[in-house]
């Protein structure tokens, strides 16, 4: 760095190959990230770590936004050869780009225009042409600046679309539809159709809950319009499945049935837990369960029932008011989600002797439960306040972390200072067969 003092004795000209060679640095620097991004992702690491992929990681652990994790990874996914199991490697879909960001040729911005004009690339197209285009791109890049550059790359989008052939309409029903389906991943994928009435309603409840929410530290949402779509269809299905009118069982969730021999048990055979359609492991069936009425059956190689286990586990609304008064809300740092989006999640699993207490429990919004279930993310309560330990590989102190985006002032309490400390670690290695050995009763499943 320059102190004050020679900063203003420099020479102009100086002054400007300083930028000039700072900025080509920073470009540089973006590439190596991407090229680090890329090892990672095609390693699956942000799975062993317990997240659903790498933008998730970079969105917790790093702190990005949703969006800027998104296009890193999709930079990167863009940039950074594949390596298969014997070792061999393919070419990046964008080879030329990311070599003429490594060399700081070209900004992440044009890396950016570049990589969304081959995005729509159509599938026809030949790998020739697509070099060729690519060619003509990354040429232009190092003549123009980014806003000029999209001329470029329309020119080049609307050649690709008049060479491809018009789709015609499909022929639509006139009913409601859905059609579904589970990709391997657990993940579901669904379209279909509403009524115009039906439409309106649900656009209605959508709505709402899909507007741009600003971020703890006064920054906007990141989200992309699809995303803040499926999140708050995914609070929508949760809110509607805590209804009492859509419970079939005196007010309960939904009523869970999971069915093991006792030589199953006995042997910890993991899959007998995964019949669920969308679940991989007994992680995903215990975060799943959480908040369903579990009601565990073991039965003899002859089919006779041995244990009926409790079900008295859930908050109860009173319980819920109390949590809702303590919590505001989602108890995970950061996170704004109000009471109502919440489940009451068990800070020591209730299949392990947990209470349904209020000093062991806190409240956790769907995304947040699933990150406190699947990661090395430990949550605890000290003095009745909820404080979350983050993995050592983010903070190697794993000084307690509170959220503090629901009101100003001190947090918090029902039950003064003296409460006990509470905390619970939470491992997706942790098999439903090692639960129940631990907790010597059928219900270890639950959360």
């Amino acid at each position: 760095m320059i102190d004050d003092t020679e900063r203003w004795q420099l020479p102009e000209p100086e002054v400007a190959t300083m930028v000039r060679t700072r900025v080509e640095a920073l470009h540089r620097a973006y590439a190596a990230v991407l090229d680090a991004v890329g090892v990672f992702a095609e390693r699956n690491i942000a799975v062993g770590f317990g997240y659903r992929d790498t933008a998730a990681w970079l969105n917790v652990e790093l702190r990005l936004s949703r969006r800027e994790a998104k296009t890193i990874v999709a930079h990167a996914e863009s940039a950074t050869p594949a390596v298969n199991l014997l070792g061999g490697k393919r070419h990046a879909e964008l080879d030329e780009a990311a070599a003429a960001l490594g060399a700081g040729e070209i900004s992440r911005e044009h890396f950016d225009v570049i990589h969304r004009t081959f995005a729509e690339c159509p599938g026809s197209e030949t790998e020739e042409n697509r070099a060729s285009a690519q060619d003509t791109m990354v040429t232009a890049a190092r003549q123009m600046r980014p806003e000029q550059l999209k001329r470029v790359s329309a020119r080049i989008l609307h050649y690709w679309q008049d060479k491809e052939p018009a789709n015609p309409p499909e022929d639509r029903s006139r009913s409601n539809r859905v059609e579904y389906r589970y990709d391997k991943h657990g993940w579901l994928r669904f379209t279909g159709q509403l009524d115009p009435e039906t439409a309106a309603t649900f656009e209605g409840l959508l709505g709402p809950l899909a507007r741009p929410r600003p971020n703890p530290d006064g920054s906007p949402d990141a989200r992309t319009s699809p995303e803040r779509h499926g999140d708050a269809l995914a609070e929508i299905v949760a809110l509607a499945a805590r209804v009492e009118d859509l419970s079939i069982q005196g007010g309960e969730r939904a009523l869970m049935m999971i069915t093991v021999t006792l030589d199953q048990v006995r042997d910890r055979l993991r899959n007998a837990l995964l019949d669920v359609p969308g679940l991989r492991t007994p992680e995903d069936v215990r975060r799943l369960a959480c908040e369903a009425a579990i009601l565990p059956a073991m039965f003899a190689a002859d089919g006779e029932p041995l244990h009926l286990g409790r079900t008295q586990r859930l908050a109860s609304r009173a319980q819920r008011r109390a949590l809702a008064h303590r919590d505001s809300g989602c108890a995970f740092p950061g996170c704004t989600r109000g009471p109502k989006w919440t489940i009451a999640h068990h800070i020591r699993h209730w299949s392990e002797g947990g209470a349904t207490d209020l000093d062991n429990m806190v409240l956790l919004c769907h995304t947040h439960h699933k990150i406190v279930h699947d990661t090395e993310w430990e949550v605890r309560l000290g003095g009745g306040v909820a404080e979350f330990l983050p993995p050592a590989r983010i903070d190697r102190a794993r000084k307690p972390i509170r959220n503090l985006a629901h009101a100003a002032g001190p947090p918090k309490t029902y039950s003064g200072n003296n409460s006990p400390i509470v905390t619970a670690r939470f491992t997706r290695t942790c098999s439903s067969a090692q639960a129940f050995a631990r907790s010597g009763s059928p219900e270890a499943i639950a959360s």
